[in-house]
């Protein structure tokens, strides 16, 4: 998730694509944006490999059924971190630390999304333990 400041949009992003801006009329003109496609990235970190994919979604059904595939995909992994943005007012927002100790990741991963205006979008990490603890800091800056 650390590269989000390198989105721009309407530019190509080494890790999520091209940004798709939207103009909605119900919001006076406002300016709202989404990924354009899905996209993976995957990273290590004292021997823990991370794997973040970043879905573009239009409800909250739809975001479900997205984690569960990736928890069936890597049923291995120890832990499969979310976190979601609804809405062109960004009205509906979850996140989950799946087995982290709580607010180390979900709530990184969400606060990261918020900050960046993205909406209608669903970021799954997945965790794979490489043996080494983290500690609380070490998954914050991890996952976010």
């Amino acid at each position: 998730m650390k590269h989000f400041k390198n989105i721009i949009p309407q530019t190509e992003s080494k890790l999520y694509g091209k940004i798709d801006e939207k103009w909605s009329r119900r919001r006076g003109e406002d300016l709202y944006y989404t990924v354009q496609k899905n996209s993976i990235n995957e990273m290590e970190r004292k021997k823990s490999k991370f794997i973040t994919r970043i879905y573009r979604i239009q409800s909250e059904e739809e975001a479900r059924k997205i984690l569960e595939a990736v928890k069936k995909e890597n049923w291995k992994a120890n832990h499969n971190c979310s976190a979601f943005v609804l809405g062109e007012r960004s009205e509906i927002t979850r996140s989950s630390d799946d087995g982290e100790p709580s607010g180390t990741a979900g709530a990184p991963m969400l606060e990261v999304l918020v900050k960046r205006d993205l909406t209608n979008i669903l970021a799954v990490t997945t965790r794979f333990f490489g043996g080494i603890k983290l500690g609380g800091g070490g998954l914050i800056r991890a996952y976010s």
